[in-house]
């Protein structure tokens, strides 16, 4: 290495000294739990010397140089030999294109050879370039340990489980299932129509593969050639047999006929079934449960079209605003029709440009329009000839019908609800733990399982009680700023005597939209505010704000905020009128955002001040504004020591998906950083990518952006341990996560210290969408019977081999408490099952937007919330540019959904200038 190289490093590890052994070590070097296979990398440079014999000398020496240096140890987990091989051979395909692409440098820069052979390694050596023979060893170490990692398993549980807190006894809504079928025949299944007026089909079955089934194997010895996912798809289609065709089935979700429904508009009801699957744990269970959908209702098209518009009686003809509300509901909805004589049932596709009386259809030499077609060929006469048609079938057979002679089919609604229904829909499907619990208990009662004759021919015996389980309750942390403790889930604001950094307030502006508050009225609420600020050590003074009550209307709304900024104003209270409240939430957060900070209050509040609501105010604000509300104790627990005494750094990172309705929407990924020890400071990013894609494709420049913002407000220092909380994955993308998502960690720690700066990774899941509830059996906490916060699961139901535990860490307030699932993937921290079970529990009490612990680590809600909001700037875009094919999900070319990608992609990286959460939106 270079002298300028050696001195940078040398300052590098002055400045990190201190580091604990843990951060210092690389992720190939540290000892793992397992007995680990190595692989030797003089093997592997050899093979590339030996594959290479057209290779100068000076390669030769590099290579020889390397081999006498020291040996690579790589992590391989509990890979076999074959992957061993594999992976050398990967790694002399990079290691060759390594030498290469070092070559052509050292020829460009030097003097031209007659020859066509590589510039020797002596003549290297002498011209004083050493650097060159680290520069290769190094990098074709770094080959050999990524293709390694391609093939790595995921960590394994270090510890018989966790032993901290109290014990508690459980139901777990999971049945122990026995299977005795050893292994099952896969098949192909084929319909060829002979005759299309007689209707007669040849059906063709091929055997394609025989199913291993056997769990037993897999469970005690941990097979990783048996095909888990194959074996327990063969048991959930045994199981959905019995009641195929008597019930709909959405997904895993069965509803029988006569299930209970209850309607929550004009056109749309509730259905309350179940869902079964079987999970893999310490046994083969069956994980049963209840659940609710939203279903159209069987009806005439013009009610629904009535409905969703809002009116009583069907309009003669739409304007392009109601086309385009109609189409967001009908748009891939089935329909029938019986104008045949028969039912036929139809998807739509869109709705037509043209009407009744515009389209035209050819008859016998003749032209006639679709009035004129229905009524000489079924004597129907249309009432609404002016309304837009139903389209239906593919792009180069599109057909259309009047909306009036169709019928909507029961069916599962896929698009979004609005927020009346949503609360209408929570308000019906939340089920108290006991209830719940009942429930599940009468499901497994009537379907008699035990009498399944699909079930006895596979050799599967479910029992039929619910599973008992011990687990445990976690202490909450204490909390510096209060008096006395905190409760489970939760601590009260009006405890809290003085916030541990106070923050300024700077010049502000009340903005009263639609006159939705007078003057006097705002400033009322200003001081009473600021008073209950006082309370908690916060000398913000009234008299710096100003009041406008002149915006009445949302296209002026960008003018006025331009104009504040144009002024120096930093903060904005902005009082939403009642009416159309969420529009202006809306457009101000996308104009706002990373120019100006926003506090949104609603026009209720203003009047009628409620002290807790202040509280949370305040509590809101000062985050926002730079100060630190609330700490967690650490000196209470030693656990903490090791963390909280280095710089440490908690990621969380979610990517959101488009709706069925616009699958041709872009997918945004959202990952935010603590940037302080008091996790109360954060840094947010968002990025658009290709749509219905999980893993992040700019995870590594968007960490290490991060990781320069971390340094930046810290005195120069970089995070010595990571944690990286993935939300929204799925068990089938673990791997994929792993590879992906770990490598582009590493690499962006390597651009920031290059090979020296090394932080310690752990990298965990975190899963919401799963079905498994705990109900107490001492009858739990509060009306709904719940477990407490704070109770830990990590025996019996969980992985039989991996890291994964539950963790409810919220007090359920309404309906059954819902655990969330985490799953290490990775760790170079070597955590215990205690360590990271209480370190999870205890940063959720962090979350900057209430007084209660949140459900799941505030980082990763953070990255939620940035992930919706990007939802609300594409809205706001789509609307703004009037792009109505876009906003309706009608059908657009390749080259738009780019453009409008890039266009996203453009937008959401102009506000990385402005990466610290607290100025923007995100406590909201």
């Amino acid at each position: 290495m270079g002298k300028k190289s050696k001195k940078k490093s040398q300052s590098q590890s002055k400045q990190n000294k201190g580091r604990s052994n843990s951060g210092k070590q690389s992720a190939k070097n540290r000892p793992q739990k397992s007995t680990d296979k190595k692989i030797d990398s003089h093997a592997s440079f050899q093979e590339i010397a030996d594959s290479n014999d057209e290779c100068s000398s000076r390669e030769d020496h590099v290579i020889q140089n390397l081999s006498d240096s020291s040996k690579l140890n790589v992590d391989q987990g509990n890979e076999s030999q074959n992957v061993n091989e594999q992976s050398s051979v990967n790694a002399q395909q990079l290691g060759e294109t390594a030498l290469m692409q070092k070559d052509i440098e050292l020829e460009e820069e030097s003097k031209p050879c007659t020859s066509k052979e590589t510039i020797p390694c002596e003549r290297t050596v002498k011209s004083g370039r050493e650097e060159d023979v680290e520069y290769i060893a190094a990098e074709l170490e770094k080959n050999v340990e990524l293709a390694a990692r391609s093939s790595k398993e995921l960590v394994r549980r270090p510890d018989s489980g966790g032993t901290i807190g109290k014990a508690i006894q459980l139901h777990a809504n999971h049945f122990e299932a026995r299977v005795s079928l050893h292994s099952a025949f896969q098949h192909v299944v084929k319909f060829k129509e002979t005759g299309r007026e007689s209707r007669n089909f040849v059906i063709v079955i091929k055997l394609v593969g025989t199913i291993d089934m056997s769990f037993d194997t897999y469970l005690n010895n941990y097979d990783v050639n048996f095909k888990l996912a194959d074996a327990l798809r063969v048991l959930d289609t045994a199981i959905k047999n019995k009641s195929w065709e008597s019930t709909i089935h959405s997904s895993r979700h069965v509803f029988g006929a006569g299930c209970p429904t209850q309607d929550i508009s004009d056109h749309l009801q509730i259905w309350s079934g179940h869902q079964t699957s079987f999970r893999p744990c310490w046994m083969i269970t069956l994980n049963l449960d209840v659940s609710s959908k939203t279903f159209f209702k069987k009806q005439p098209a013009l009610e629904l079209l009535a409905a969703t518009l809002e009116v009583e009686q069907v309009p003669d003809s739409l304007n392009k605003s109601q086309i385009k509300k109609f189409i967001k509901v009908v748009k891939g909805l089935k329909i029938k029709t019986t104008h045949l004589g028969y039912e036929k049932k139809q998807t739509i596709t869109k709705l037509s440009d043209d009407t009744a009386l515009t389209h035209m259809i050819d008859h016998d030499n003749s032209r006639e329009n679709v009035k004129q077609y229905f009524k000489r060929l079924y004597d129907i006469d249309l009432k609404y000839p002016n309304l837009p048609l139903f389209k239906y079938g593919e792009k180069k057979h599109k057909r259309a019908l009047p909306i009036e002679i169709c019928s909507i089919v029961e069916q599962v609604m896929k698009h979004k609800l609005t927020s009346q229904q949503q609360s209408r829909m929570i308000e019906i499907s939340s089920k108290p733990a006991r209830e719940r619990k009942k429930t599940i208990e009468n499901v497994m009662n009537n379907y008699n399982f035990g009498e399944d004759q699909y079930l006895k021919e596979f050799g599967i015996t479910v029992s039929k009680q619910l599973m008992h389980i011990e687990g445990r309750v976690l202490l909450p942390p204490g909390i510096n700023e209060m008096r006395g403790e905190s409760g489970l889930g939760k601590y009260e604001l009006k405890n809290v005597q003085k916030y541990n950094k106070p923050s300024d307030m700077p010049d502000f502006c009340i903005i009263a939209p639609s006159r939705s508050s007078n003057q006097c009225e705002a400033f009322h609420f200003i001081q009473e505010l600021f008073k209950t600020a006082r309370y908690k050590g916060l000398n913000w003074d009234a008299n710096r704000g100003d009041f406008n009550n002149r915006l009445n209307k949302l296209r002026d709304l960008q003018k006025c905020v331009n104009h504040y900024i144009n002024q120096g104003m930093k903060l904005l209270f902005w009082i939403l009128p009642f009416r159309d409240a969420s529009q202006w939430y809306k457009k101000i957060k996308y104009f706002c955002d990373g120019r100006i900070m926003s506090q949104c209050v609603q026009q209720k509040l203003v009047r009628q001040p409620r002290p807790d609501a202040l509280q949370n105010i305040v509590l809101k604000l000062n985050i926002k504004l730079g100060g630190t509300s609330t700490t967690l104790r650490k000196e209470e627990t030693a656990i903490y020591k090791e963390i909280f005494n280095r710089p440490f750094m908690i990621i969380g990172a979610d990517v959101t998906h488009p709706s069925p309705s616009q699958k041709q929407m872009p997918s945004y990924a959202g990952v935010v950083a603590s940037l302080n020890r008091g996790l109360s400071q954060y840094g947010g990013l968002l990025r658009c990518q290709e749509s219905k894609k999980e893993l992040i494709e700019d995870l590594q420049s968007m960490v290490t952006k991060l990781l320069k913002r971390f340094a930046d407000k810290n005195n120069g220092r970089f995070p010595e341990k990571i944690i990286y909380y993935r939300d929204g994955v799925s068990e089938g993308q673990f791997q994929k996560v792993l590879v992906h998502e770990l490598d582009a960690l590493q690499k962006a720690c390597m651009n920031i210290h290059s090979d020296d700066y090394q932080p310690a990774i752990t990298i965990i899941t975190v899963q919401k969408r799963h079905h498994t509830r705990f109900f107490p059996k001492d009858g739990g906490i509060g009306k709904s019977g719940n477990v407490p916060a704070g109770t830990v699961v990590d025996k019996k139901v969980v992985h039989p081999f991996n890291f994964d535990f539950y963790l409810c860490s919220h007090e359920g307030i309404r309906g059954t408490s819902k655990p969330f699932h985490y799953c290490v993937l990775y760790d170079d921290n070597n955590f215990s099952s205690d360590y990271i079970q209480m370190f999870t529990y205890h940063i959720c009490y962090t979350y900057g937007r209430c007084a209660r612990s949140v459900s799941y680590p505030p980082p990763t809600y953070y990255a939620h919330h940035l992930c919706m909001r990007a939802r609300h700037y594409q809205d706001e875009y789509l609307e703004m540019t009037d792009n109505q094919s876009l906003f309706s999900g009608s059908s657009i070319s390749s080259g738009e959904e780019k453009k409008f990608r890039e266009n996203m992609q453009s937008f959401l990286m102009g506000r990385d200038c402005t990466i610290d959460m607290n100025e923007m939106m995100y406590y909201k």
